[in-house]
């Protein structure tokens, strides 16, 4: 997975799901977040943690896709981690391009959330069944923050560095262990 900035328009962005976390009763970022709100009230979607939800728009909406992540009542870090990973367990099937809007009206700056989404696209979206050959879920390739600079763009590189390297500690702690013996790992 790669992660790139673009300006603040999410309609812009060539992306097969645009994606973004909201709180309970908030409209979301615009230009989306008044529609993709009606949408939620009227399926009764509670942003509640781990709650996600994979809208289907019209296409005159100018995207067709949207995912949206619950955030609950306590806004940090770890939620919107939360809520990303979530939506990375719903976008997996179509893999391809994401992008996710940072929103400005957080308490977290937009390189704060696009960590933790970085952390919640990659590390929630983990399959431990690695040496499993059917079935193979697509991956994302790349995520489009949506509203970032360069400062944004820096941190969520870091961000995906750990987040490859903690998936990698375990896929070496889900190997069986006839096939990494104690003295193969110390190589």
């Amino acid at each position: 997975m790669e992660v790139s900035v673009s300006g603040p328009d999410s309609l812009a962005v060539e992306a097969r799901v645009v994606a973004f976390a909201v709180r309970d009763g908030a409209a979301g970022p615009e230009p989306l977040g008044q529609r993709v709100r009606a949408l939620l009230d009227e399926d009764g979607f509670r942003a509640q943690p781990g709650n996600a939800v994979m809208l289907h728009l019209p296409p005159d909406a100018g995207v067709e896709r949207v995912a949206v992540g619950g955030l609950g009542t306590e806004i940090d870090a770890d939620a919107i981690r939360t809520a990303a990973g979530a939506v990375a367990r719903l976008v997996q099937p179509a893999g391809g391009t994401l992008a996710w809007v940072l929103d400005d009206s957080l308490q977290l700056s937009a390189a704060q959330q696009a960590c933790a989404a970085v952390d919640g696209l990659l590390l929630g979206a983990y399959d431990p069944g690695i040496r499993k050959t059917e079935d193979r879920k697509a991956e994302l390739e790349r995520v489009v923050f949506v509203g970032g600079d360069d400062s944004v763009l820096r941190e969520a590189e870091r961000a995906l560095v750990v987040a490859r390297w903690t998936n990698r500690a375990r896929d070496l702690a889900n190997e069986p262990p006839n096939a990494l013996t104690p003295a193969r790992l110390a190589e």
